[in-house]
């Protein structure tokens, strides 16, 4: 798989990367037109909802933000603006990991359908990016060494 979504310079094939690009761009779009709709929607006597929703809104927004950003970078490597070297670089790196994909079925099962819909989207898109940034980097995404150790957990013959 990867010889198809690398090229030989060692950066994501261009098709590629313009795809999952738009796919990233029309989430984003429509989340945000969604939470517009939401605004003032949640009752105001119930207030647990209202701090469940906003910290829920912030996730997906993080998770959103980042995927965007580390794809606009990896378009710059593609586009000669980078090298694949300085794309590597931790301030070009996903981050945020546990933010992004920490979830408690708890809180989220008072939740709109919709909503809940949009954010397994957020956090899919999320960890097809970070497996695009273990792909070029033939590490850890954000070289985090919390995720390193797990690896090795998970992995122990790997290493």
């Amino acid at each position: 798989m990867k010889n198809r979504l690398v090229t030989h310079e060692g950066h994501l094939e261009p098709r590629f990367l313009e795809k999952s690009y738009r796919e990233a761009l029309e989430l984003t779009i429509s989340v945000a037109d969604y939470m517009e709709k939401q605004r003032g929607k949640t009752p105001e006597t119930d207030q647990d909802a209202k701090v469940v929703f906003a910290s829920e809104s912030l996730r997906m927004t993080t998770c959103l933000m980042q995927a965007v950003s580390w794809l606009l970078v990896q378009k710059g490597v593609v586009a000669g603006e980078l090298t694949s070297e300085e794309a590597l670089n931790p301030k070009f790196r996903l981050n945020n990991r546990e933010t992004c994909l920490a979830s408690d079925e708890k809180m989220l099962e008072n939740l709109p359908d919709e909503f809940r819909a949009y954010l397994e989207r957020t956090q899919d898109l999320y960890r097809r990016v970070e497996r695009m940034e273990i792909m070029l980097s033939g590490g850890e995404a954000g070289d985090n060494p919390v995720h390193s150790l797990l690896d090795k957990i998970r992995n122990p013959d790997r290493h």
